[in-house]
This record gives C-alpha cells, structure tokens and sequence, in this order.
C-alpha cells in the first residue's frame, strides 16, 4: 500500500491573498470611484492581505474587505480605519469621500 505525499502549501507572500470581487456598477459611481481609491491604496503598499491589515487596527478582515467592496457607501469611520492599515493619508480621503458623498455617514 503506497501513500500519497500532499504537496506542501505555497509560502505566504505580500500579496498573495485572495482576489478582490471585480467592481461593477456605472465608472462614475462615488461607491465605485471611492472603492477604486481605496484599493489603489492598498495595491501600492504591496496588496498586504487583509489578515495582515486587520492585524494594525482594530477591524476583522471582513469589515476592511467590505469597505473595499464598493456595493455600498462605508462609514467614515470604517474608511479611516482601513487607511490607517494601510498607512495612507487619512485626511486625504476624509477629503475625497466628503466629496464624493457630501457628508459623513
């Protein structure tokens, strides 16, 4: 009787998480315009995974992912939480979502 070997798991690299669902809904929508920004962020601090992120603030990964997600408008609160994780400038988007939507929620 021969038994089988598992292959060992890839190495965790920066990055290497999972895919982003892909963002839908009209190029001009501030739920999409904003997702993109925040995942343009995230993107150029090496796409860290969320596990990683949720690790710096105090947020689950699920909560960061959905304020990525662009299917709703997040809380201003949460969209500083996720900056900070990723070390972005949070006035920065404090400025661009008081822009896009007009007013904290």
């Amino acid at each position: 009787m021969t038994t089988r070997s598992r292959p060992e798991p890839a190495p965790s690299t920066p990055g290497s998480g999972r895919r982003e669902t892909p963002l839908t809904g009209p190029a001009d929508c501030p739920k999409r315009l904003f997702a993109e920004a925040l995942r343009a962020l995230r993107d150029s601090t090496g796409r860290p995974p969320y596990t990683e992120l949720a690790r710096r603030v105090p947020a689950s990964e699920s909560a960061l992912s959905k304020t990525a997600s662009g299917r709703k408008q997040p809380t201003l609160e949460m969209v500083r939480t996720y900056v900070v994780a990723c070390r972005g400038d949070v006035e920065h988007f404090e400025r661009l979502y008081l822009g896009l939507f007009g007013s904290a929620r």
